[in-house]
């Protein structure tokens, strides 16, 4: 494997790492906090605010990863069926069919 490709994989893997450590600690804050954020009042509260990003967050890397999902599925899917229709299709030959070759 050449270095680029070695290299982008490691950049992909560290983008999906700092993703999920993004989505695991919203959630935890969400978590950790919930009690204050039922209970507050306030209008200019910091908890509040942060929650409020947090969920955003969430949310917004809940419905990228959903996408994702489906179009992995999707992908998949199609390879699944191609390497079947290949498959089959790939083994027909000459030989396959019984097909007499006079010279």
């Amino acid at each position: 494997m050449n270095e680029a490709k070695k290299r982008n994989r490691i950049i992909a893997l560290g983008a999906a790492v700092a993703v999920l450590f993004v989505m695991l600690f919203s959630l935890y804050f969400l978590a950790d906090h919930a009690d204050h954020i039922a209970h507050c009042h306030e209008s200019e509260c910091p908890i509040c605010r942060m929650a409020d990003q947090c969920a955003t967050v969430v949310k917004q890397i809940g419905c990228a990863l959903a996408v994702v999902a489906a179009i992995v599925a999707i992908v998949k899917w199609i390879s699944i069926f191609a390497y079947f229709v290949e498959w089959k299709i790939g083994k027909s030959t000459l030989i396959t069919q019984k097909v007499r070759m006079n010279d």
